[in-house]
């Protein structure tokens, strides 16, 4: 690929050699890799339920100082795509009905008004819960779900550079990220089949997508890690048994924490390589059994994911993916998922709890743990061109392939997805 000066400095702006500039233009061409997905996880395949006892019996495990992770730099706009386009009129309609019901309307707003005010901002701005004292945003609840929480977890959130002062003031003792220049990404001109770029001629970056944050969990100060999507946000009546199931996913994450590094330290004794290749079967099928690729099959970090059943049609979530030699648990998008593939019989809601020691005492360096080629592309119009656009692996997904993993099946009633601005009207 050709690239110009001015390509160049934009390049060294952002931290790149010429070569992340080339592989990104590869991956734009080849697109997400559809033969990792081998099959769904299931109930016994993948996917643990617990009994309550099973359940109240790891809270409290956890110990060690906590963070919760909450990507949030992402604008609403996808919420309110059907003010424009072939659903204006049903979405007008609709709006009529029920907007006074919502937290978005204020004083006389007609309905354009109202997306032009909110549509650009990050979703955690928006008025997500009715509470006694009015509306509460997605920040705000979060925050106090946050302070029901075991153990005790100091709260970041994600924000792009344009908003983290408003954010700042809007909700004091949260820590607020930024999305790191080096982690844009190239977009591809589909029509002049050319890297895209604005009409001055410069080379037109996007941010990444929210796989480019998990460089950011290296540096929490903490020995684990929450993480949630800001969207998720559940009535003031159902913050506590969440808050408890996130205690028991910690407390699981932390018990197998312990087992990983109790055997670990066994390796060089035959019945000890013995016991870590059946505790391994569990999270991936297949692993190595000498004692050098059991080191490397246990130096890994460790997540619990919540899972809820699905309601109606599912392309991603839990799934058994190739990954590194073996096939181990993942989580997958519907755009990684290739057609003909069994449906799977739970979603992801994103509600995980980590933990990033490593049992060698290696740093934490999240890079070691991800797939790049498990990456995203899709199709967007910008300034009238149509583009291809590139993500990077999604956090939970690609980026954390190589984590050691656990799927626990959550009450269905603990995900409440707000993903048009319909899910805020109260049910």
């Amino acid at each position: 690929m050709q690239w110009t000066a001015a390509d160049e400095r934009a390049f060294e702006a952002r931290g790149w050699t010429r070569n992340v500039a080339d592989e990104q233009v590869a991956l734009l061409h080849a697109g997400a890799d559809l033969a990792r997905a081998v099959r769904p996880a299931t109930l016994g395949d993948g996917i643990a339920a617990w009994s309550e006892g099973e359940m109240r019996a790891f809270r409290g495990a956890a110990r060690g100082t906590w963070a919760r992770f909450i990507p949030a730099s992402g604008a609403a706009t996808r919420m309110f795509a059907g003010f424009e386009g072939p659903d204006r009129v049903r979405t007008l309609a609709r709006w009529a009905e029920a907007a006074h019901r919502t937290g978005l309307v204020q004083g006389t707003e007609d309905a354009d008004a109202v997306v032009r005010r909110w549509s650009h901002l990050p979703k955690g701005f928006l008025p997500f819960l009715r509470a006694d004292a009015g509306w509460l945003t997605a920040f705000e609840a979060h925050a106090a779900e946050n302070l029901l929480g075991h153990p005790p977890a100091t709260l970041h959130f994600s924000i792009a550079a344009a908003h983290r002062e408003a954010a700042s003031e809007h909700l004091a003792g949260a820590q607020w990220h930024l999305q790191p220049a080096s982690t844009d990404t190239l977009a591809w001109d589909l029509e002049a089949n050319t890297p895209a770029r604005t009409a001055e001629g410069a080379l037109r970056f996007r941010p990444g997508g929210h796989g480019a944050l998990i460089g950011l969990l290296a540096g929490l100060p903490s020995e684990g890690i929450f993480i949630r999507n800001v969207d998720n946000v559940v009535p003031l009546d159902r913050m506590e048994q969440r808050a408890a199931w996130a205690d028991a996913l910690a407390g699981h994450a932390v018990q197998l924490a312990r087992e990983r590094d109790a055997l670990f330290a066994q390796l060089e004794d035959a019945q000890g390589r013995v016991a870590a290749w059946k505790w391994l079967t569990s999270f991936a099928q297949h692993p190595p059994a000498n004692e050098q690729t059991l080191r490397a099959a246990l130096d890994r970090p460790i997540r619990v994911a919540g899972m809820v059943r699905a309601a109606g049609q599912v392309g991603g979530g839990p799934f058994w993916v190739k990954a590194g030699g073996a096939v181990r648990l993942g989580i997958l998008e519907g755009a990684e998922v290739p057609e003909g593939l069994a449906a799977g019989t739970h979603f992801n809601p994103v509600e995980l709890a980590c933990v990033t020691s490593l049992p060698s005492g290696r740093t934490f360096l999240p890079v070691e743990f991800s797939n790049p080629a498990a990456c995203f592309t899709s199709s967007k119009v910008v300034e009238g061109r149509r583009l291809r656009i590139l993500e990077h692996p999604g956090l939970w997904n690609g980026a954390m392939e190589g984590w050691l993993t656990r799927f626990v099946e959550l009450p269905p009633d603990l995900f409440r997805p707000v993903k048009t601005w319909e899910d805020l009207i109260p049910t």
